[in-house]
């Protein structure tokens, strides 16, 4: 994946989304609303998250993961 970003997919989803990290790390996955408002924050311990947005509105959403070292962020759209 590029640098400082996350790896989404599928992308555009309506029910599953797979993130990938380019490692195995702790952090902190925060998802954010198009307006900002965080809807989702979680702990991570491994280089694959799964979330499921079957229950989310359609629209654009910002992932943003935050390690130790590093910001990865991006953009997921749920159709």
């Amino acid at each position: 994946p590029a640098k400082n970003q996350l790896l989404l997919y599928p992308n555009p989803t309506r029910d599953q989304e797979s993130i990938s990290l380019p490692e195995a790390q702790e952090g902190t996955l925060r998802v954010f609303s198009a307006n900002g408002q965080v809807l989702l924050q979680k702990r991570t311990f491994s280089e694959l998250i799964t979330l499921d947005v079957q229950t989310w509105p359609r629209g654009l959403y910002l992932l943003r993961w935050q390690g130790e070292k590093e910001v990865l962020v991006n953009k997921l759209l749920v159709d």
